[in-house]
C-alpha cells in the first residue's frame, strides 16, 4: 500500500542518481556491468527502488526471490531464459528488468539437503543477459564470502542502502 512508485519518493538522492545513470547506459547497448547490486538492511527500499526504476524506464520486469528459486536448474529455467529475450512494447523492442532478491542466501554446494549451484547460475546470468539485472542482498559480506559470490559482486555496480534517519521517514 505504501510502496513508493517513483524513485524520487525514496529520499535516496545518490542511490537514485547511480541507478538512473546505470539504466541510461542500457539505452546505448549492453554496458560493461550488466547488473546492479543493491545491498543493505531489510526495509531500506532496495526492492521498491528496483521496481520504481523499471516503471520509470518503461521496462517490463521479472521479480524472483532467491528463497523461492535457489537451485541452478530453477534459476536457469526462469531468470536466465527471461534475460535472453526482450519484450515487445508499443515502440518496438523494450527491455525487461530481471530483479533477484535475497541473492546472499544462495548456496554454492549442497549443504544438509539445501539446493546447490544458485550462485553459479547467477554468475552465468550476468555473463549472458541481454537485459538489465538488479541483484538484492541484505548482507554484502555474506555474498562475498565465497569465490563465486565475490565474482558476482565484481560483475555488478554496487549501491549501498542504509537505514533511514528519522528526518527522512518524516518527510
Amino acid at each position: 500500500k505504501y510502496r513508493p512508485t517513483r524513485l524520487s519518493q525514496l529520499r535516496r538522492e545518490k542511490a537514485v542518481e547511480y541507478m538512473m545513470s546505470w539504466a541510461k547506459k542500457w539505452q546505448n547497448g549492453i554496458p560493461e556491468k550488466r547488473a546492479l547490486l543493491l545491498y543493505g538492511p531489510p526495509g531500506t527500499g532496495k526492492t521498491s527502488s528496483a521496481l520504481a526504476l523499471a516503471r520509470e524506464m518503461g521496462w517490463d520486469y521479472m521479480e524472483f526471490n532467491a528463497s523461492d528459486i535457489r537451485s541452478k536448474e530453477a534459476i536457469e529455467q526462469t531468470a536466465l531464459k527471461g534475460s535472453l529475450y526482450s519484450s515487445l512494447g508499443e515502440e518496438g523492442v523494450g527491455k525487461k528488468l530481471i530483479v533477484m532478491d535475497e541473492v546472499d542466501s544462495l548456496y554454492e554446494r549442497n549443504v544438509e539437503g539445501a539446493d546447490a549451484g544458485g550462485r553459479a547460475a547467477i554468475l552465468k546470468l550476468l555473463e549472458l543477459t541481454l537485459n538489465p539485472v538488479i541483484l538484492i542482498a541484505n548482507d554484502l559480506y555474506s555474498l562475498r564470502s565465497t569465490p563465486t559470490g565475490k565474482a558476482i559482486s565484481e560483475k555488478c555496480e554496487q549501491i549501498e542502502f542504509r537505514r533511514y534517519m528519522k528526518s527522512q521517514i518524516i518527510s
